[in-house]
């Protein structure tokens, strides 16, 4: 009976602890390995949705606007590409015109000196050799309250409100010989939090 008590309490803490593991230590874990097919197309105004054009008229007044078809892995999207007070913008709107995130570009170097020795720490650490070709803020939120940001504040403030960076990075993995592009998903602490080889790019269209 003492042993058959024993293995119990044994099999009792062994479930305890690898539930705790399930629930609170796989979500921090980085999502890696994944492929993204990043494949554009030009589209005529006349073809977009009308709630994504109210939306990018009513923010971006008097703005030249190019208008894309995206295409991946999940589905089709519609992006909005425009210059806005000296950056680039990308608006991204699902098939019905429901607005789904602004990526606005900046400098690698404009992000914080703590968060881009984060980054560079990860890519030494899982890149034979990289290059840095793209880095965005990542806005996301209610359609009125993006709008009201985008209309009013300057990069410094803009950068309060966003959620992630994204990264393009050229390079050699340590698991991959070949050099690939690759997009990477950085939390507001300068931590990666996704990784995804990019299966094809459009390199006309993402430079504008």
């Amino acid at each position: 009976m003492i042993l058959i008590s024993y293995l119990n309490d044994r099999s009792t803490r062994f479930v305890s602890t690898l539930l705790f593991f399930l629930l609170f230590c796989l979500p921090y874990v980085e999502t890696k390995g994944q492929e993204k097919l990043e494949r554009e197309y030009r589209i005529s105004v006349d073809k977009v949705p009308e709630k994504a054009k109210d939306f990018v008229k009513n923010t971006y007044s008097n703005t030249k606007v190019k208008w894309y078809k995206e295409e991946s892995f999940s589905g089709f999207s519609v992006e909005a590409k425009m210059k806005w007070k000296g950056q680039l913008h990308s608006v991204e709107f699902d098939t019905l015109g429901n607005l789904q995130d602004v990526e606005v570009a900046i400098d690698f170097n404009d992000i914080s000196k703590a968060n881009q020795e984060r980054v560079h720490a990860y890519l030494k650490a899982n890149f034979q050799h990289y290059k840095i070709s793209k880095t965005q803020l990542q806005l996301k939120g209610p359609p009125a309250q993006l709008q009201r940001i985008i209309t009013n504040e300057n990069q410094a403030q803009l950068e309060k409100f966003a959620i992630n960076y994204e990264l393009v990075v050229k390079g050699r993995h340590h698991e991959d010989n070949i050099v690939h592009f690759y997009e990477l998903l950085v939390d507001r602490k300068g931590a990666v939090i996704n990784r995804s080889k990019i299966v094809e790019r459009a390199v006309n269209h993402l430079i504008f």
